[in-house]
């Protein structure tokens, strides 16, 4: 979700893309929207594409390639759907490895319930191409 608790001036939007990865475990069912926005009303939640989750099964898990890909085109719509400065993401350890991976950090493993800030600037203006497909999709 890209969030700044308790700023009412600052836009909070939750957002599909940054989510842990994707299948097999129950935990990572998302909450269906019209209950999280019952819970967050002052999050936009018109980026999600249906009330229950489109992506989870109980019998396929997500690959590595694909949480890449996923973060590939979340970090492509962040630097090129906002029209912001400053962003904030907050998300889980999963989608943080995956953007490390993604933007050629070193190796490092995200622990749980650990905060790794980071900083990322566009110097390149150049949107990261996808490992799956080889296309730039926003």
């Amino acid at each position: 979700m890209i969030a700044f608790q308790n700023h009412v001036q600052i836009p909070k939007r939750s957002m599909e893309w940054p989510r842990e990865t994707i299948g097999v475990c129950t935990c990572d069912l998302r909450g269906t929207i019209s209950s999280k926005a019952l819970q967050y009303p002052s999050v936009d939640f018109s980026d999600l594409w249906s009330d229950a989750d489109p992506w989870w099964t109980p019998d396929d898990r997500e690959s590595e390639l694909h949480i890449n890909d996923r973060v590939r085109i979340f970090l492509n719509r962040v630097f090129y759907s906002h029209k912001t400065s400053y962003v904030g993401v907050v998300t889980h350890g999963g989608l943080t490895n995956a953007a490390m991976r993604v933007i050629g950090h070193r190796t490092y493993s995200v622990s749980t319930a650990e905060f790794v800030p980071f900083l990322l600037e566009d110097t390149n203006a150049r949107t990261i191409t996808s490992i799956l497909s080889g296309k730039v999709d926003m």
